[in-house]
Parts: structure tokens; sequence; C-alpha cells
């Protein structure tokens, strides 16, 4: 969804928490986020934190993904 939205204009800034920081650190070393499939493309976040007040700051919209746990 991120490529999707960055690709149509929109600002995109990722979260995680501070203890899954190492989530973030793939897209800080890349610099960007990258779809492949159905949906073609890449686009740079504007911001890649793990601090929620910074991520939400000035956000009109707000999309919330939960991890999924199997066995």
């Amino acid at each position: 969804m991120p490529v999707d939205l960055g690709l149509a204009g929109f600002k995109i800034n990722l979260f995680d928490f501070p203890e899954f920081a190492q989530n973030l650190k793939v897209v800080e070393e890349r610099e960007n986020v990258e779809a492949h499939g159905e949906l073609e493309g890449r686009i740079q976040p504007d911001v890649i934190t793990t601090s929620m007040a910074e991520a939400i700051e000035g956000a009109d919209a707000i999309f919330l993904t939960i991890r999924a746990y199997g066995a």
C-alpha cells in the first residue's frame, strides 16, 4: 500500500515500535520501498521512524497493519 499511495503523490511516513526497529533498517539502507507484481514501482518514504508522534504529525490518513503469527 505505501508504494501505491506514494506513486499517487501522497506523502508516506513509515513507523514501527522501537523494539522492532530492525524492520525499518532495510528501508533506511535502500532508501526506498519497492513493489513487484500487479503493482510495479518504487517510492522514497518521507519519514522512517520509531516515533509514533513523528510518523503521524500532519497526517490526513493513517493505515495500521499488524503482524500475523502462525504455526
